[in-house]
């Protein structure tokens, strides 16, 4: 009788904790689903992808960083040309 209750309080405890582990297990892969994971392994795997990825963002930065400049520097012409009190405005090329 000792032996079988035991061998059952043994089976129960194991029971608990393949529960806990199955717990815990499922709790990570939601996470690293819920993460991309796979999605940012794979990125970090592929070296072609990252040179394309860092390739694209620059190209890009370039772009913003030279409208915003562009942007820039028409909007202070227009402003300067329009207040100016000189009678020749450097920037529109004509008299005020």
């Amino acid at each position: 009788m000792f032996f079988k209750n035991n061998k059952a309080q043994k089976e129960m405890e194991v029971k608990e904790k393949m529960n806990i582990l199955s717990f815990s297990i499922d709790k990570l892969r939601d996470l690293l689903e819920e993460g991309n994971f796979v999605e940012l392994t794979y990125i970090l795997g592929n070296r072609k992808e990252i040179i394309k990825r860092n390739l694209l963002a620059g190209i890009f930065r370039g772009i913003g960083i030279r409208y915003r400049c562009y942007c820039y520097y028409c909007h202070s012409c227009y402003f300067a040309s329009k207040n100016c009190d000189a009678k020749y405005s450097y920037y529109r090329r004509i008299y005020c």
